[in-house]
């Protein structure tokens, strides 16, 4: 990793609805939710925006539903924080409706045991 200054950078995920025009200005990393048609699985903004999603909702004989993003995806996102920061807040859905902060939080122990990654529950849905 290169040698980040003092600085602090955020991972959310996409149930915080930020548009990719505040993502980019604040150096947010925004990783994606899961999304499943059925036996289809789809990384939401990434493999399903939100037109296809609404497209797909619409024709669709089974609801969606979502799953946490699994750990190698916010093991990326900290990697590429921690190369320009020493401190990453990772703010996540309540844990009473979503796996994201475990998964998160197994990504921080998994592959980053020693950075100061802090995992917050936010207590909110989006």
């Amino acid at each position: 990793m290169g040698s980040p200054s003092a600085s602090i950078r955020i991972v959310t995920d996409t149930t915080a609805c930020l548009d990719e025009a505040f993502l980019q200005a604040h150096h947010v990393e925004c990783v994606p939710q899961v999304i499943h048609f059925g036996e289809e699985c789809y990384l939401e903004q990434v493999e399903l925006g939100c037109e296809d999603f609404l497209k797909r909702l619409r024709v669709s004989p089974v609801l969606p539903h979502t799953a946490a993003p699994p750990p190698g995806e916010f093991v990326k996102a900290y990697r590429r924080q921690l190369e320009q920061a020493q401190t990453i807040l990772s703010i996540h859905p309540s844990t009473e409706v979503s796996g994201t902060v475990r998964s998160a939080i197994s990504a921080h122990v998994g592959s980053f045991p020693g950075a100061d990654i802090r995992v917050l529950d936010s207590r909110t849905v989006a």
